[in-house]
């Protein structure tokens, strides 16, 4: 099930369009460690921009290694993250920061998008923690595409009281180029909820004994 928080938007012609994307999907009749919680998630303003920033949230039976091990599987990514054409790492600083390069589709008349991101992780007894920001500087641009240099996104992985894990996921990034806000945060909608809820059925279905390491 998705549950959609109110979005707050600066016009009436941006949520007017975005109001369509918003759903409630009937809720399962039982949970248990295979079935995905209900998924919450909202479209917000992020600072000044007029790209809207997607906050999202759910919980899962499965631990936090595992839920972090699933995300981190970049041969995995692209089973659930859509509109992503190609994911690789570039080089690793230390054991907790390393250097992600990401191409993303852009329907047309739109060109193709390169990400390069700065990966930064930490781990707690009781959180864990995925910064993800953009470092277009690191790399030499690929001409063929549009470079994204604003970027960021968050994952983390808390224990909660009950013995589940909460799945937070929050990011913002400015697509470059020219790309009208309204056509932008109409895609972001959809491809957010489809996204995520690919990644939790993904995460409900996993197990340690797939990653060994």
């Amino acid at each position: 099930m998705i549950k959609i928080s109110k979005p707050l938007f600066k016009t009436t012609f941006t949520s007017c369009l975005l109001i369509s994307a918003c759903s409630t999907l009937p809720a399962p009749s039982t949970l248990d460690n295979n079935t995905p919680s209900p998924l919450t998630i909202s479209f917000n303003e992020y600072l000044d921009s007029p790209y809207q920033q997607v906050q999202a949230h759910f919980t899962t039976e499965k631990s936090k290694l595992l839920v972090y091990r699933v995300i981190s599987d970049l041969d995995l990514t692209k089973n659930w993250f859509e509109d992503l054409k190609s994911i690789e790492a570039l080089s690793f600083d230390t054991n907790n920061k390393y250097l992600l390069r990401s191409v993303l589709n852009s329907p047309w008349p739109f060109k193709n998008r390169e990400l390069i991101s700065c990966i930064t992780t930490s781990f707690s007894a009781a959180i864990n923690t995925v910064n993800i920001d953009a470092c277009a500087d690191r790399t030499t641009p690929d001409p063929a595409l549009v470079s994204i240099s604003q970027s960021h996104a968050r994952w983390q992985f808390e224990n909660m009281d009950n013995g589940q894990v909460k799945v937070s996921y929050t990011a913002w990034l400015n697509p470059g180029g020219y790309v009208p806000a309204f056509f932008y945060n109409q895609k972001l909608a959809t491809s957010s909820k489809k996204s995520l809820l690919k990644l939790q059925k993904l995460i409900a279905k996993a197990s340690l004994e797939d990653y060994p390491y």
